[in-house]
């Protein structure tokens, strides 16, 4: 019995150091976006990472799903899940190594589906300053719900408080707090500024 309360609480000591020490590296950070939706995360992820160091900030992103990466500032990818399964805690190793690189910002792929580990992830492990939420589709039935508002109920649990918010589509618009809804954008004066050919979409 004294050794179970000996183990016990030295697994408690281990967790809240660690916790202890991820809040510390999230803070060294300014930069902290979290990519959530139902479609086209990594995508979204990985562009936005290669938009931000080619403007001169250094960041580091993480994908996940079928493609998990670390990939640094260079390009360079890393394999740095094989063949384990998916671990939230994935999050703690990612942001100690780009802290080490020299991070000013870092883009990371939501791997939260259950409204619970959403919050986790918003909360406690990315503490993100900004949120990409690309879109609202059904999907994972048994975690999320059978329903687009379901869905985007639960992907909007990603956004903490404080955080400024991109979407994607009008699906988010009725579940964000008045606070952290999008602005309207005038997408016509921006495109007009840029140097090369784009369209609207």
């Amino acid at each position: 019995m004294i050794i179970a309360a000996v183990l016990l609480a030295l697994l408690l000591s281990w967790g809240f150091w660690e916790c202890a020490c991820h809040r510390k590296y999230t803070a060294q950070v300014p930069m902290r976006i979290l990519v959530n939706g139902t479609r086209g995360k990594t995508s979204v992820a990985r562009l936005t990472a290669a938009a931000l160091n080619e403007a001169g900030i250094r960041t580091y992103a993480k994908t996940t799903g079928s493609q998990a990466r670390w990939i640094a500032p260079d390009g360079t990818e890393t394999d740095y899940r094989g063949t384990r399964r998916p671990n939230l805690m994935e999050q703690l190793k990612f942001f100690r190594q780009a802290v080490q690189g020299g991070a000013h910002a870092v883009v990371v792929e939501c791997m939260a589906i259950a409204a619970e580990n959403q919050r986790v992830m918003a909360q406690h492990l990315v503490r993100p300053t900004h949120v990409l939420l690309t879109n609202a589709f059904v999907d994972h039935l048994d975690e999320i719900g059978d329903s687009v508002d379901i869905t985007a109920q639960t992907l909007a649990l990603s956004v903490p408080t404080g955080a400024q918010v991109f979407v994607g589509n009008d699906n988010f618009d009725h579940v964000l707090p008045q606070a952290v809804r999008a602005r309207p954008f005038d997408d016509a004066h921006y495109l007009s500024s840029l140097q090369f050919a784009t369209h609207p979409d």
